[in-house]
């Protein structure tokens, strides 16, 4: 008895940490769970609208997930890209083709806003 009593004082540490880990793993997943849950719920209120509406606010209906995962890119992100591809086609100073090239390439190697 005298020895269980000993074992039990010398693992309890080990046994409270384990325990810990499993708490925080299991409420990580809870917290993914219900983050998830919004998504989708989000993904289909817009679904509900009509192209109309989807094209009022700036989204097709081809882009609500990705949006509604990953956020819109903003108007700066559009304009740079607009003006790439007119520098290209007229042909203009290659500097400012690299410099919204650039632009662009660290914008897209963003991380996603909800990322699971």
């Amino acid at each position: 008895m005298l020895l269980m009593a000993a074992y039990l004082r010398s693992a309890a540490p080990y046994i409270a940490t384990s325990f810990g880990g499993c708490v925080r793993y299991f409420g990580e997943l809870a917290r993914r769970m219900a983050e998830e849950q919004y998504l989708r719920n989000a993904i289909r209120t817009l679904h509900q609208f009509d192209d109309h509406m989807l094209t009022d606010i700036g989204l097709s209906r081809g882009a609500i997930e990705y949006a509604v995962r990953n956020g819109r890119p903003n108007d700066h992100y559009r304009f740079l890209q607009a003006s790439l591809k007119d520098a290209e086609a007229a042909g203009t100073v290659e500097k400012k083709l690299s410099r919204a090239r650039t632009t662009i390439a660290k914008r897209n190697q963003r991380k996603p806003r909800h990322a699971a």
